[in-house]
């Protein structure tokens, strides 16, 4: 194990760290928020009103709070490294744990899960598209309201897109989490590739992203 200030990550080379990556539901959320936010005010014909201030704040508030976790969030992943025979766990960027490959749990796709966030989704996507698209094609004109449908129905689309690549195109590693109050194992997103390089018994050097 390192010491001092060896636990720091800085301290791994770039090619020995698998960095678990994440989905962008956040990101792709806020950006929906901050749009509708612009829309909005782009779509004033005159300085909003009291009322309307207070539903722009909110609307730019959850967006710039859903972009700022994203970028915490992406900052902090998980990192993995391999190092003779065992797996180091950083998380903040500072070494927490050292496990063996068995403390290291892979778990499945769940399926059902999968269908209960993607098919309303899929849902609200094709409604969305479908009325902001009628509505442009009646109204022959583009406001505010008609373009924050269509961004719904696109957000909606794009978030099942995310969903559906972490479930089924990234492997689930189920990792204990030391000291937590509310988790007891944490999950980190792997592609094939990562994963069979953090456990196959090869960590010379070989790069792990």
């Amino acid at each position: 194990m390192m010491e001092g200030a060896e636990r720091s990550l800085d301290y791994v080379p770039e090619d020995r760290r698998v960095v678990g990556t994440l989905g962008w539901q956040a990101g792709i959320w806020a950006a929906f928020f901050l749009l509708v936010g612009c829309f909005i005010l782009a779509g004033s014909k005159s300085p909003p009103g009291l009322v309307m201030m207070e539903i722009l704040g909110a609307v730019f508030f959850v967006g710039l709070a859903l972009a700022l976790g994203q970028a915490f969030m992406h900052r902090n992943r998980t990192v993995l490294v391999r190092q003779d025979g065992l797996i180091q766990v950083f998380r903040k960027r500072r070494l927490d744990m050292v496990l063996s490959a068995e403390d290291i749990r892979l778990e499945k796709a769940d399926i059902i899960v999968m269908l209960k966030i993607g098919a309303p989704l899929a849902i609200a996507a094709a409604l969305f598209l479908a009325v902001g698209i009628t509505m442009l094609w009646r109204e022959r004109t583009i406001d505010s309201g008609t373009l924050s449908v269509l961004a719904l129905g696109v957000a909606s689309g794009v978030s099942l897109a995310s969903a559906a690549w972490t479930t089924f195109f990234r492997r689930h590693l189920r990792v204990p989490v030391r000291n937590s109050r509310w988790l007891a194992e944490e999950t980190v997103l792997l592609s094939a590739r990562q994963f069979k390089l953090l456990f196959s018994g090869e960590d010379r050097g070989r790069p792990l992203r």
